[in-house]
């Protein structure tokens, strides 16, 4: 639609007046709309309605609503109990013995890499589990051929996700850098700091393309990172920073791109986007999701109907579909497996506000300053830490909210950073974990009003941790002026003996780095899985000059060399798991023996209609463009 036609295509659908909030992606024809007040919107399908109206005008080509695409991964805690595996009939005494087990062995120096088995699995115990030797993408065969034969072209991975940590040291030195000696670009702040503040996207990319630092590999070590931050703190994204994000990748000269996110709505604009991808002949590598289900329910964008996608499931170290790992009984929509659950990589150095001003303390002398529901909190002499008491609590589902009296009228502003620091006490039971978590209701007041609950922190703890530790959470206050924070407020869902004192709520223009050190962490997902796969993709590109290959080629090295899987047979389209080595073994065959090429294969077969079978013979015309080993 032309910015020409857009106020009176608004105002027939919209009597108040739809406003254009902004185009996208530097395209006047994408536009991102905001409804009138006339206009009541109560639910997704109220706005797929408008959406349907908006497409009957000859002047617009598609309209979808704004919809929310998350995060496919999840945190894998080491305090989770191991699943009991003796009663396995297809697993080995020894890959049940953790004294059988071998580790893995690798002349590169990082340190945690025996916790890689999705690269390389000798057998060797991961969270308390041995694998299956030989159940992994096959990487350390793959790199003995890649680190002799590679060419000098620098492959480009776009990492669209929550940003990437790019002062992390198994990232730093693989990150790509713009003109400008940016990383990338960040759609939710609108900046060109795309920090990772959520810990997924760091995580998909150490899996990717970790350098040889000091803790993990990636499935290729030496290729560029480019991260474009589409989805927020929580892991959650709007299509429209989503479609600015793909278009930014292929402008910016991205080999791949990694998805590792989505949900069950579909979007012309944002298939759009990928579409763009596969113009600029960029691969798309998509999660395939992690509901456990036929994607006969489609997950997007992993389900487009574009061959420039791969869409991933997830493997486990014994060369199963992951239970949670979405599958296509149909073998059409998901396409190949590789590692997802337990997959050890990089997350983020943790951030603090810098130089805050304090608008909210309580030491808790008393609970003037907090609206106390059930009375479930009171005051102690106990367990202080400033002062002569603390807030304390024992019951289930203990609430107790900042009383709004309490807060002055503008303590929450757009573009500040906030920060909730406070001591913590928790008693817990042998071998008990609970949680205290800490949550920021958000109401929006218009006539379309709602309510959400967003989780800005939570602690869990052990019977070890019987002691005040100081817990700090921080968010940034992004939308507009029509939403605010409503209040704070501490839930203890279950009972036991909690003690908070020397609450703080601080307010700063910009975040520092805190002195702790960068770190790494087991999650689970298909948004663990897209990256192994991405990786892969990389290895075979950068064995090709620029001019010898396409996406096709790289998709179809993949596909038509995984390795055959029992357990995958039914649920993805090529029945198998990535094997980085055989797709890499396809090299010759990638490179384009001749600039004339299809003029050749055109002319061997001219006798061949548009539409026709082609014969076994008249495929034995083309021996000679396409020679065998026996020749």
């Amino acid at each position: 639609m032309s910015t020409a036609d857009t106020p009176e295509v608004h105002s027939q659908v919209d009597p108040g007046g739809a406003n254009v909030k902004r185009t996208l992606a530097d395209r006047p024809h994408l536009q991102q709309v905001e409804l009138s007040s006339e206009i009541s919107i109560q639910s997704l399908q109220d706005l797929e309605e408008v959406a349907a109206e908006y497409e009957k005008k000859p002047e617009v080509k598609y309209a979808d609503p704004n919809y929310i695409r998350t995060i496919q991964g999840q945190s894998n805690s080491e305090l989770a109990p191991a699943p009991d595996l003796s009663n396995r009939s297809d697993l080995t005494p020894s890959t049940l013995d953790s004294s059988a087990t071998t580790p893995a062995e690798t002349d590169y120096d990082a340190e945690h890499f025996d916790k890689l088995w999705g690269l390389h699995n000798t057998g060797q115990e991961v969270k308390g589990i041995a694998g299956k030797p030989g159940a992994d993408i096959n990487a350390l065969e793959a790199w003995e051929d890649w680190k002799e034969e590679k060419s000098d072209q620098e492959v480009v991975i776009a990492v669209i996700d929550t940003g990437v940590d790019h002062d992390h040291p198994d990232l730093q030195d693989n990150m790509w850098t713009n003109e400008d000696g940016n990383h990338g670009y960040d759609f939710v702040t609108l900046d060109n700091e795309p920090r990772d503040f959520n810990g997924h996207g760091t995580h998909v990319a150490g899996t990717l393309a970790a350098a040889d630092g000091e803790g993990i590999l990636g499935a290729i070590p030496e290729a560029q990172i480019m991260s474009v931050r589409g989805l927020d703190a929580t892991g959650a994204g709007e299509d429209v920073d989503l479609i600015q994000a793909m278009y930014y990748a292929v402008d910016m000269g991205a080999d791949i791109i990694n998805n590792s996110w989505g949900t069950l709505n579909y979007s012309d604009s944002l298939r759009d986007a990928v579409s763009h991808a596969r113009d600029n002949g960029v691969l798309v590598v998509c999660a395939a999701g992690n509901h456990g289900a036929d994607n006969n329910t489609p997950t997007y964008p992993a389900n487009y109907d574009l061959d420039n996608i791969i869409s991933v499931a997830a493997s486990t170290p014994h060369d199963e579909l992951a239970t949670f790992s979405n599958y296509d009984d149909y073998r059409q929509t998901v396409h190949v497996a590789a590692p997802g659950k337990n997959i050890y990589s990089s997350i983020p150095h943790e951030y603090e506000v810098a130089d805050p001003d304090e608008i909210f303390s309580d030491e808790f002398d008393d609970l003037e300053k907090w609206e106390i529901k059930n009375d479930s909190w009171e005051t102690s002499d106990k367990k202080e830490t400033v002062g002569n008491y603390s807030a304390h609590a024992a019951t289930d589902g203990a609430q107790m909210n900042i009383a709004e009296e309490s807060m002055p009228s503008d303590y929450i502003e757009k573009g500040y950073y906030y920060q909730i620091v406070f001591d913590l006490w928790k008693e817990l039971e042998e071998e008990e974990e609970e949680s205290l978590q800490l949550i920021a209701e958000v109401e929006v007041e218009n006539d379309n009003a709602g309510q959400e609950h967003i989780l800005l922190g939570e602690w869990t703890g052990s019977s070890e941790d019987e002691e005040f530790r100081e817990q700090t959470t921080y968010f940034q206050y992004l939308e507009e002026s029509d939403i605010h924070i409503q209040t704070f407020y501490l839930l203890l869902p279950e009972g036991g003996e909690v003690y908070v004192d020397d609450f703080r709520l601080q307010k700063a223009d910009e975040l520092k780095a805190t002195d702790g050190t960068h770190d790494y962490e087991f999650k689970d997902g298909t948004s663990m899985a897209a990256p192994h796969v991405a990786g892969v993709a990389a290895l075979i590109i950068s064995y090709l000059d620029e001019e010898d290959w396409d996406y096709r080629h790289v998709r179809s090295a993949i596909l038509d060399n995984v390795d055959s899987i029992s357990a995958l047979e039914d649920g993805t389209d090529t029945g198998g798991r990535v094997n980085a080595a055989k797709s890499l073994e396809r090299k010759d065959y990638l490179t384009i023996p001749d600039e004339n090429l299809r003029d050749a294969i055109v002319k061997e077969l001219d006798n061949v209609d548009p539409g026709d079978d082609i014969t076994v013979e008249d495929m034995e015309n083309l021996t000679e463009l396409f020679p065998t080993e026996a020749g």
